[in-house]
């Protein structure tokens, strides 16, 4: 094992939810796979100092006669980068409300290890996914309000609702439920609907009167 102090490896922690998929063109490996965790089993990813080929240095050859140049790429300066090309691409990520991923120096493969070492860092982070989530169930909470589409829903505001264990119209998906179009409003409902949530319209008036409605 590379010694921690060397700076030859690092460990992206993960308290993450969801199991992450990140892919660097030009980096052997160039596919990083960051396991699903929790503060109490957090996800480990070691990452190896590793090195970048730059294929065609010379803008102006065709590249047949050019060497290869072999630039040394740092693990942590590989670890942050890996973090931050997915945290960039998402929504609602501001200082303070972000995933719940960071970086540490050297290699950790236990996660009750890493839980005790570093139990600030994941409690901070922790509390940055929390606030990151609950403005990922604000916005869905507004779209589903405006629009009444599952289909506007992102997968990752309904695992920020399942995280926070909050309970929403929305947080059903398009892959299993029975949907079908209100036909008086064309939003998506469930297939069992009887009075169509967005327009409030009755969609199946049998089922309606045998559930004896009181008109007031």
């Amino acid at each position: 094992m590379k010694s921690e102090e060397d700076g030859s490896l690092a460990t992206i922690i993960s308290i993450f939810p969801r199991k992450l998929v990140e892919h660097k063109p030009g980096i052997q490996p160039s596919e990083y796979v960051i396991p699903a965790g929790n503060p109490e089993r957090p996800g480990l990813l070691i990452i190896n100092d590793n090195v970048f080929y730059l294929m065609n240095p010379d803008p102006l050859s065709d590249g047949k006669d050019v060497p290869s140049i072999r630039v040394p790429v740092r693990a942590m300066e590989m670890a942050q980068s890996i973090i931050m090309d997915y945290v960039n691409a998402l929504i609602s990520v501001e200082t303070g409300k972000c995933p719940g991923i960071f970086c540490v120096k050297g290699g950790f493969e236990d996660s009750d290890l890493v839980k005790v070492r570093f139990h600030k860092e994941i409690e901070i982070y922790y509390n940055f996914q929390l606030e990151w989530f609950k403005s990922l169930v604000l916005m869905g909470d507004e779209i589903w309000k405006g629009s009444r589409s599952l289909a506007g829903i992102s997968d990752l505001q309904r695992e920020a609702c399942r995280s926070l264990r909050l309970d929403r119209e929305w947080l059903v998906t398009t892959q299993n439920a029975e949907l079908i179009k209100c036909r008086f409003c064309t939003s998506l409902v469930s297939n069992d609907a009887i009075v169509c949530p967005a327009c409030h319209h009755v969609l199946n008036q049998e089922k309606y009167k045998s559930m004896n409605p009181v008109v007031i």
